[in-house]
């Protein structure tokens, strides 16, 4: 399918980008540099050829949704050499900006892999179109992922009902690879997105002011959440695909979403979660903010 045919395009390019190279991808006829390999830098020039023809091959991918892509002579470039020090990326920021890429890719090509071969034509086409917009517009993969991932939840509460949206999150949870049985699949699930440094902290205590008859319910903290409102309303779909692939049999909610912002401190999000063996589902691809 498309989506998986193109995030295996992307992760071949990443692989084989080099944060010191000097040798990039460009057009011959306009000096543009487009996605994916914007922004990019090969140790050689080979290297470099083979990330123009993993190029050509993903730009052929889309095409199929948007016959009007441009077309791009593809030429590879040497950087000249500048003798001005720059302040090296540091190990551990270009660690977690790798675990990033790498978690919102998985997630977000599981999700569209499973919309692809699902009857909802429209929202497929509809991502397509969101993501073609915006990759043409940014330069940054990471922010590209990101938007990725708010453009796929944006669709998926227009278009699908809650049971849709549920079916869609359990076939993409499963592409995944469905994780174990455990007691606490939520204090599981938010220490995964805090090592893919989706959040750069979170905390999780049991609701003291609301009951669920059926199940348990939490409050969650997220601090420096990568992900960002889009109509008033905030992402949840990694969280949930990671939740449902560590309790799939569960009804899961999220609400009540307070964004909390301080001059001093990073933004922090605070959500309300359920698990339960009952009831109707909620909050499953986004939950609308509210006033605190």
């Amino acid at each position: 399918m498309v989506g998986s045919t193109l995030g295996k395009l992307r992760r071949h390019i990443e692989a084989l980008e080099s944060d010191g190279g000097r040798y990039y991808p460009v057009c011959g006829r306009t000096g543009d540099r487009p996605v994916p390999t914007v922004g990019k830098r090969f140790e050689s020039r080979e290297t470099a050829d083979r990330a123009v023809r993993a190029t050509e091959r993903y730009r052929s991918a889309l095409r199929r949704y948007d016959p009007q892509l441009p077309y791009y002579d593809l030429i590879v470039c040497e950087e000249p050499v500048v003798n001005t020090p720059q302040e090296p990326e540091s190990k551990s920021t270009a660690l977690r900006r790798r675990q990033l890429i790498e978690f919102c890719h998985t997630v977000a090509g599981a999700v569209f892999e499973t919309v692809a071969e699902s009857p909802h034509d429209a929202v497929e086409r509809a991502v397509m179109d969101t993501y073609l917009d915006a990759a043409e517009s940014i330069e940054s993969p990471d922010e590209l992922c990101l938007r990725l991932l708010e453009s796929m939840s944006t669709e998926l509460e227009n278009h699908l009902t809650t049971e849709e949206q549920a079916a869609i999150i359990r076939t993409a949870a499963e592409r995944i690879s469905p994780h174990s049985p455990c007691e606490e699949p939520l204090s599981e699930t938010l220490a995964r997105l805090h090592s893919a440094s989706l959040v750069s902290n979170y905390t999780l205590r049991p609701s003291s002011t609301d009951s669920c008859s059926e199940g348990r319910m939490w409050n969650v903290t997220l601090t420096a959440y990568a992900l960002d409102t889009v109509d008033g309303r905030i992402s949840t779909l990694p969280l949930i695909v990671e939740l449902v692939s560590r309790c799939p049999d569960s009804t899961l909610q999220i609400s009540h979403a307070e964004r909390f912002e301080a001059d001093d401190s990073p933004l922090t999000w605070r959500f309300r979660v359920s698990i339960a063996s009952g009831g109707t589902p909620a909050g499953l691809v986004s939950v609308p903010e509210v006033s605190n």
